[in-house]
């Protein structure tokens, strides 16, 4: 029976509890690693709301253990197949997991309050021109957002991704910062006139990790 990976833990870590469809979970050691599991889910298609159940697995999960997640839909051909990932890819795992110790991920998103209405450029210079005066209110904005970098253990930001989003960024926060940094947060979106910002979190630091499983 295939095997759904939801994360890898330290071998010492003791993982109670339901997976997908109140299947129980299990370790599969291979000291200092180990994989927690569950039998393969019977859909093979996932519906929102399974997404949503997987979520809610990690984040329990997150809340007790040190994890590194796994992507939905991992599968795994028994466990000789995972203690193979764990083996091979031990000391890459290893490091990730002191990497987000004690910590979580908070996403955050920007967005203009008035976006931009005027009529199409009608040059290449006019356009350009456009583009630049985006990207420097854009560019003001992540200098704005820098204290929360500074609260951060790790930080990814991406600038002007799209015309509507000045600002996204990924930050893995220690856990006891975690109400400071949504304080800096709110204080930041009432510096920033122009621009409504939206904080999600904490998650399990998923931008902070390589890929785990396949």
């Amino acid at each position: 029976m295939s095997l759904l990976l939801y994360a890898v833990t330290s071998s010492g870590e003791r993982v109670r509890g339901a997976g997908l469809g109140g299947a129980p979970l299990q370790t599969i050691k291979a000291p200092p690693l180990a994989a927690i599991v569950s039998d393969g889910p019977a859909e093979s298609e996932p519906q929102e709301s399974i997404l949503w159940e997987y979520d809610n697995v990690l984040e329990r999960l997150m809340a007790r253990h040190v994890i590194l997640p796994a992507r939905f839909g991992s599968l795994m051909d028994g466990h000789a197949e995972v203690r193979a990932l764990l083996h091979r890819r031990r000391d890459e795992l290893g490091r990730s997991l002191e990497r987000v110790r004690g910590a979580v991920e908070f996403g955050l998103s920007t967005g203009w309050r008035d976006p931009d209405e005027r009529p199409e450029p009608s040059s290449g210079t006019e356009y350009m021109l456009g583009r630049l005066a985006l990207h420097r209110r854009a560019s003001e904005v992540a200098r704005t957002l820098e204290p929360l970098g500074a609260l951060a253990r790790s930080s990814r930001q991406r600038v002007l991704p799209r015309p509507t989003l000045p600002v996204t960024a990924s930050y893995l926060v220690e856990k006891d910062c975690s109400e400071e940094f949504i304080r800096t947060v709110a204080q930041l979106d009432g510096l920033l006139g122009d621009v409504n910002v939206i904080c999600t979190g904490p998650w399990p630091p998923y931008s902070f990790v390589e890929a785990v499983g396949q």
